[in-house]
């Protein structure tokens, strides 16, 4: 009966330093839920100047989620956005108003998402 007793207590000692040695403090897990999304708009010039352009999730169209700052190359990038389903919603002047356009696209973990506005 000792016998087992001390097997026992080997193998529970063996089982957790074969636990432990295999975990190694160096390994870096780059582990990320946000991705980028980099728009281009082709003809920067057409935008409106009175209304920017705007981020929204899908289907939580009440307050925007990022305003977008565009450069003069046309060029607006927005970084860290969590992974799921975005709205672009943008503004080209008309006659009388400005009129409202939209584009889907969609964000994955750890990846730039690039859209191209013409």
């Amino acid at each position: 009966m000792n016998f087992y007793k001390v097997l026992k207590r080997i193998s529970c000692l063996l089982l957790a330093v074969g636990l432990f040695a295999s975990c190694e403090k160096d390994e870096e897990t780059n582990f990320t839920l946000t991705g980028d999304v980099k728009i281009t708009f082709l003809n920067k010039a057409q935008l409106s100047t009175t209304f920017h352009p705007e981020i929204y999730v899908v289907g939580e169209y009440r307050s925007p989620l990022k305003g977008l700052q565009i450069d003069e190359k046309g060029v607006s990038t927005v970084e860290d956005l969590n992974y799921g389903n975005y709205m672009l919603v943008y503004y080209i002047p008309g006659a009388d108003q400005a009129n409202s356009y939209y584009k889907a696209f969609q964000i994955k973990a750890g990846e730039v998402t690039e859209l191209t506005i013409q």
